[in-house]
């Protein structure tokens, strides 16, 4: 149940956005959940401020730590963060004469 969902400490948000594999897969991150390119979401719990972890099943558990912008995991992959890409504000081309403050 959706009531049930563990609550998630205020650091968590640190973890939140978007990470790169090694194999150049981005991995999503965001309010307690993995989320990857398969669109499988998995369940991650921060047991320490800079740590992050989640078991996918199968008596597999990982654990990684945060180290600036890449979490290192326990199983010694790497992830990198990804830039926010955010759009340039882009100014409207100009013609001599059409300025709004020029026109009749």
């Amino acid at each position: 149940k959706a009531s049930e969902r563990t609550v998630q400490p205020s650091f968590a948000c640190s973890f939140d956005g978007d990470w790169e594999d090694d194999d150049g897969t981005v991995v999503t991150i965001k309010k307690g959940e993995m989320r990857g390119a398969d669109g499988i979401q998995i369940e991650v719990s921060f047991p320490e401020a800079d740590s992050i972890a989640f078991c996918p099943g199968a008596g597999h558990h990982f654990k990684g730590k945060l180290q600036g912008s890449r979490i290192c995991w326990s199983d010694g992959a790497t992830w990198v963060r990804r830039a926010v890409a955010t759009a340039a504000p882009q100014a409207a081309p100009r013609s001599a004469g059409t300025d709004a403050t020029t026109m009749p």
